[in-house]
């Protein structure tokens, strides 16, 4: 089996080559880990300079990595960030490698240094108040606030309540609590302005589904994790005995459930749209998947199945675009098929097609295909639920056709960087907390997929550079005789 990284999987980018340096005028600091251990009393700290305490260690990064940063910035003519309402809304798809490493060291370094420099106790008892950060954006979104400021210029107070049928005093403190935060500014006495973050609850329709998914739903149902856990016990599978059914629906419907009431169907494009945000983000982009495997190494005028593809066949149309020799078979459930259908590009119809099909109850129906795709699928499922999905397509396998699947492969702990690893650590706890699943480590693929067929073997897993996901290419054991 060929695993890049295996137990360490790095998670945006695989390892690169150090980042030029832009307008650094003197040399780096030793890195943190060799920075003294050893207490420094106050007295000799500020007598002598030389000593590489942890705080110093660190702003010694900090300034580096943003040297580095802001020299990149500048030499390539490239708008500097800010807090301006002028400033650039997003600078990080479109920055070479070493650069984005750049931008994640500095971002782990000052996240690290606001711990350090609380000190453990202020440090636990912040992390136990930070429920304000998202409460107030839920009352932001639900009273529309930031859509009753003007993109450009301000308004009173009073007005901004009035039309928000707010009451004024609450507003102003709760607004006043965000510019901390630089969502929203007051640049005069009373008078309230966007800032760049504000103003992308009123410009992103992804941003806004997103804040409203995250506070109204998820956040919530992450409260439940103790009495969901008391009620069905600390590691149930079940889909319906999760901290977010407990909240919603008293443990009767799972989320994929509530999602399908039509009194919900708010929530359903709502999650949709927060899932278009999260893939038009770098490390979520198709263009991974398409680049990041040899699909026209399957031969010409291969067929692809893409198992639970969506209405949306947003990775069979990447594929097919990119690979017009390739046709690919969308299964998913009827309804999602039904929708499909309908709204599929005419420039597609040759190569895509829908079926309906039931990957947790059904036997794969297509015995001849020459790949078959579990893309963003699998970390939606517990391990008795995943393995029953594997097991189901695993069945009709012969020689020579593969099963890939794309999802998270979790780094070993602190192996990729706080930034990068935070992301990664709070899309497990999604998962946890939503559908008693989880984002798996390259071991726990390799026991799911022997669990759902012991003839599979892992070939190879593959991250594209900058990318989340890893392409795990699996094929049946080749046998003796």
């Amino acid at each position: 089996m060929t695993i890049h990284n295996p137990e360490d999987v790095s998670v945006y980018s695989e390892p690169v080559k150090s980042a030029p340096t832009y307008d650094v005028d003197r040399p780096l600091t030793p890195p943190r880990s060799s920075a003294s251990s050893q207490p420094v009393s106050p007295s000799d700290a500020s007598h002598d300079t030389s000593v590489c305490t942890p705080l110093v260690a660190l702003a010694e990064e900090i300034l580096s990595n943003t040297r580095n940063l802001s020299g990149f910035y500048a030499a390539h003519s490239l708008p500097q960030p800010s807090f301006d309402l002028d400033g650039p809304e997003d600078y990080s798809n479109d920055l070479p490698d070493e650069i984005q490493e750049v931008r994640a060291k500095l971002r782990g370094a000052t996240a690290d240094m606001q711990i350090l420099a609380a000190g453990p106790k202020e440090n636990i008892m912040w992390m136990a108040w930070g429920y304000h950060d998202v409460s107030l954006l839920h009352y932001v979104s639900h009273f529309k606030i930031a859509e009753a400021v003007p993109l450009h210029g301000t308004v009173a107070i009073e007005e901004l309540a009035s039309v928000t049928k707010t009451s004024p005093d609450r507003l102003k403190r709760m607004i006043r609590y965000l510019t901390l935060r630089h969502v929203f500014a007051e640049p005069s006495p009373g008078r309230i302005a966007h800032t760049p973050s504000s103003r992308q609850l009123v410009t992103s329709e992804h941003v806004r589904s997103w804040v409203d998914v995250r506070t109204e739903e998820t956040g919530p149902a992450a409260f439940g994790l103790v009495a969901a856990s008391k009620r069905w016990g600390t590691d149930s599978q079940e889909l319906d005995q999760t901290a977010f059914s407990h909240v919603h629906s008293n443990g009767e419907l799972s989320r994929f459930g509530l999602l399908a009431l039509p009194e919900n169907r708010h929530r359903e494009i709502r999650f949709a749209n927060l899932m278009k945000a999260l893939q038009a983000t770098e490390p979520y982009d198709l263009k991974h998947t398409v680049s990041g495997y040899d699909w026209e190494g399957l031969g010409d005028q291969a067929l692809v199945v893409d198992v639970g593809g969506s209405s949306m066949a947003a990775t069979a149309q990447a594929i097919v675009r990119a690979f017009p020799n390739l046709t690919v078979v969308v299964q998913d459930l009827p309804t999602v098929v039904a929708q499909g259908r309908k709204i599929l590009p005419v420039e597609f119809s040759d190569r895509i097609t829908f079926q309906e099909y039931d990957f947790l109850k059904q036997t794969q129906p297509i015995t001849n295909a020459s790949a078959y795709i579990f893309r963003h699928i699998l970390h939606d499922w517990s391990d008795k639920y995943a393995t029953l999905a594997l097991r189901n397509t695993a069945s009709i396998l012969q020689s020579g056709q593969k099963l890939i699947i794309i999802d998270v492969v979790m780094p070993a702990p602190r192996s990729a960087g706080s930034t990068v690893e935070r992301t990664l650590r709070s899309s497990d706890m999604e998962m946890m907390v939503q559908f008693n699943a989880l984002e798996r480590e390259a071991r726990d693929w390799e026991d799911l997929i022997k669990k759902a067929d012991p003839r599979m073997r892992i070939q190879s897993i593959h991250k594209p550079a900058r990318s989340a996901n890893s392409i795990i290419e699996i094929v049946l054991e080749a046998r003796d005789g």
